[in-house]
């Protein structure tokens, strides 16, 4: 029975390189998948889902308006037999394309895994993380530390100059040239390095 999974982490924790040993496993056995991104996240480029240690696969580029349900209901129907869908950056989809994911694990039996953020740096959920905790079958954490060895719950993101923004606009993409993975402790403190030894 398909089944709708929220895997969540911080940033920089692996994510989307667990999306695409999820797909090489299905793909490596004759399967087919679909893979989506989403628009706002072209780091590596348009359509692609890509891992910094080099992994990469093709993907469908999330938009505002496009429904997935349709769009994977098409793909079945044009005789493609999808056995897994799979979505990256799953935190930028708006709600009612959560609720389209959920209906592609009702109506058509097919599973989809989504890899995300639950968190902003600000603290707070995003939206299609709350929605997708509120729908979701099976709800994992992957895994990642702060620099002090403690478990990696929240995000720092700071400015070229080191300075930690705690307001402003919720979606500023990036990587480690903006954003820090920390400890709770460590995200109140405004914390994201080791203090340097003088």
């Amino acid at each position: 029975m398909a089944k709708l999974y929220f895997r969540h982490a911080v940033m920089n924790s692996g994510k989307s390189l667990a999306l695409l040993q999820v797909n090489h496993n299905y793909v490596s056995i004759g399967k087919k998948t679909v893979l989506f991104s989403h628009k706002l996240d072209d780091r590596f480029g348009e359509n692609v889902i890509a891992s910094r240690l080099g992994v990469s696969a093709d993907s469908v580029s999330v938009f505002e308006d496009l429904n997935l349900f349709e769009h994977v209901k098409s793909r079945i129907a044009a005789g493609e037999p999808i056995a897994c869908v799979l979505c990256d950056e799953v935190q930028f989809y708006t709600d009612l394309q959560i609720e389209q994911l959920s209906d592609i694990v009702d109506f058509l039996n097919v599973p989809v895994i989504c890899y995300g953020l639950k968190l902003s740096a600000f603290g707070e959920l995003f939206g299609a993380a709350k929605r997708l905790i509120e729908l979701a079958d099976e709800i994992e954490e992957l895994k990642h530390v702060c620099w002090c060895a403690k478990r990696a719950t929240m995000i720092i993101r700071h400015d070229e100059h080191g300075n930690v923004i705690k307001s402003g606009n919720l979606v500023d993409v990036g990587a480690e040239s903006k954003y820090r993975s920390v400890c709770r402790k460590h995200w109140k403190l405004g914390i994201y390095e080791a203090p340097k030894d003088d």
